[in-house]
């Protein structure tokens, strides 16, 4: 009988262990596909987050010896899920899971099979430390974007005199234009700068004969009145670009066609050129 009793609750232990051990493997079949299909760059800010240090930010990212540069998304819970997504150079993406730590100070730690990086919620953004992608190094920056400001990455590159590297003007979008919110730059060797006072918008107008559109952008850190620093030394830089195309009316001309006209920096003495992804724009 004891053996009967024996038997009978190892077998109830057994599948107790079955039912709850289920619900694991589905959440993690759940998490895989909802991971394969996520694409951070199309979600939306959501509005319960935009005065929260939580929602998301959009930015840019580069490895130390600058063979990596492209764009990063890390989430905060704007959709109930912490991750980050990088992408990869033909459009594949990269996912990163989040969690936070309990150290009960808003820090975060997200790990993917391209690397891992830490993060820190402030009140004017965030903090990210430690970062390392293709066991290499990391330079990581990145903007709040809000459901009425949302925000647009730019990857570009800098080169003059003993100095190369990466130069990656993020835009908010106001109206129906965008503002240069702020500069990432990234020297190769690693040291990294964020120009946090730029000023210029990227915008389209409609100018010359009927369906004759075009579109202008320019940006520039510095300009009478507006000086903006790096390292004490006055930082200056301006780009233009323009895109002219016959259209039936003044509709959306894609970022595409735009090419830059104008691209210079100067700081300390040195300067040099700035290359622009003009695919990499905001579409209006």
């Amino acid at each position: 009988m004891k053996l009967q009793l024996i038997a009978i609750a190892i077998a109830l232990t057994s599948i107790q262990c079955s039912v709850d051990e289920t619900p694991s493997i589905e959440q993690e079949n759940l998490d895989l596909v909802y991971k394969q299909e996520l694409d951070l760059s199309k979600q939306l800010p959501n509005a319960v987050f935009d005065t929260s240090k939580k929602g998301l930010y959009v930015g840019t990212v580069a490895t130390s010896d600058l063979s990596f540069h492209q764009k990063i998304y890390v989430n905060i819970e704007n959709d109930n899920s912490t991750n980050a997504q990088i992408s990869n150079d033909d459009g594949t993406l990269n996912y990163l899971q989040g969690r936070k730590l309990p150290s009960g100070n808003d820090e975060y730690i997200f790990s993917g099979d391209i690397g891992n990086f830490k993060l820190k919620l402030e009140n004017n953004g965030v903090i990210i430390t430690e970062a390392t992608l293709l066991n290499k190094e990391a330079v990581i920056n990145t903007v709040k974007s809000t459901s009425q400001n949302k925000a647009f990455a730019t990857l570009g590159t800098f080169s003059g005199g003993p100095m190369t590297g990466t130069w990656d003007p993020i835009f908010t979008a106001d109206g129906d234009n965008y503002a240069s919110t702020s500069v990432n730059i990234v020297r190769d060797g690693g040291s990294s700068f964020n120009v946090t006072t730029p000023s210029g918008t990227y915008t389209n107008v409609c100018t010359g004969g009927a369906g004759v559109y075009t579109t202008v952008y320019a940006l520039a850190a510095a300009s009478t009145g507006n000086q903006s620093t790096l390292l004490g030394e006055n930082l200056e830089f301006t780009i233009v670009g323009a895109a002219t195309d016959i259209t039936d009316d003044c509709t959306s001309t894609p970022s595409e066609g735009l090419a830059i006209t104008t691209s210079t920096w100067s700081w300390n003495g040195i300067t040099g050129t700035i290359t622009i992804d003009s695919e990499s724009l905001p579409v209006f």
